[in-house]
């Protein structure tokens, strides 16, 4: 009997070193590998990539483009969150991820060449929401593309940002569900000023492709910091979230005869403690502020 633990163990793991077959969506979640910036193990996902293969987290997307792996600064494989590999090969590819020897990196470092740093003031919770969607885009109206970064919206709350190469080229992962239409709005990073963007998309499972993205174009008028529709307050599933801060914002809680009930700097707050009611949730970045009545 344990003889037989023994090779059922040496079996698994040595399962966990093999490549891995993708096919169309594949699952990545090789424990082994993971806490390595996309830089890293960028070596060992060439080996097989294809023009138009995508790596897609939660928050974040990596595209490559027949000749490297695409994505914006920081793009890390972080032990807990899962990741998806897409390819429109209709043969099984292998995925390598190289040695297992690899030493965790100690903290994130550039993701590929070319790729920016996101900048934005934009805040959201990744896991809010059932689904994430991978939006491959490409925008003009601007003269200098990757002075921005961009935000993805559903109404005024914030769904996730993403990067904008030189050549126009988005980049962005969208949290939401089925049946929701999905807007976007540029930051400017030298500025501190937002564009809105025409057009918007229907929430699916991606959107556009290196050889056909979706089309955006930025609206002329850029508004300042102080607009209304910058700073976002939403309740869902007992917690709090604001979206569109220019900075750390605070999140305060009130009951209807005004006692404070809850307090945080931050841009998520639970409910849970709470009994059920009527409170008044404010949200304030030190710039704008907003106010919204809930029923828990």
């Amino acid at each position: 009997m344990a003889f037989s633990d023994s090779s059922e163990f040496l079996v698994k793991a040595a399962t966990l070193s093999l490549p891995k077959a993708v096919t169309g969506y594949t699952w990545i979640t090789y424990p082994h590998e993971i806490n390595h910036s996309l830089s890293v193990l960028e070596p060992y996902l060439k080996q097989s990539a294809a023009d138009g293969d995508m790596i897609i987290g939660r928050d974040q997307i990596a595209l490559f483009n027949g000749t490297e792996w695409v994505a914006a600064d920081g793009f890390t494989f972080e032990a807990g969150k899962g990741y998806i590999y897409y390819t429109e090969s209709e043969q099984p590819k292998t995925l390598n991820w190289g040695p297992s020897t690899l030493n965790p990196d100690p903290e994130p470092v550039a993701a590929v060449r070319g790729s920016r740093h996101v900048s934005s003031p934009w805040s959201y919770n990744p896991y809010a929401y059932p689904d994430c969607m991978a939006v491959i885009a490409r925008i003009d109206g601007t003269d200098t593309p990757d002075d921005y970064s961009i935000g993805t919206f559903v109404g005024d709350e914030c769904r996730g940002k993403g990067s904008v190469a030189s050549n126009g080229l988005v980049c962005a992962a969208v949290s939401g569900q089925a049946g929701e239409r999905v807007s976007f709005r540029l930051y400017h990073k030298p500025t501190g000023t937002y564009q809105t963007v025409d057009g918007t998309i229907s929430f699916a499972a991606r959107a556009g492709s290196l050889q056909s993205p979706v089309k955006l174009h930025a609206d002329a008028v850029s508004t300042g910091l102080t607009d209304d529709y910058v700073l976002a307050l939403s309740v869902s599933s007992n917690v709090v979230l604001v979206s569109g801060a220019v900075g750390v914002p605070e999140i305060t809680v009130t009951d209807m005869s005004g006692r404070q009930v809850a307090r945080c700097e931050g841009s998520v707050l639970s409910l849970s403690q709470l009994p059920a009611g009527v409170y008044i949730v404010r949200a304030a970045d030190g710039v704008n502020q907003i106010t919204k009545k809930i029923k828990k």
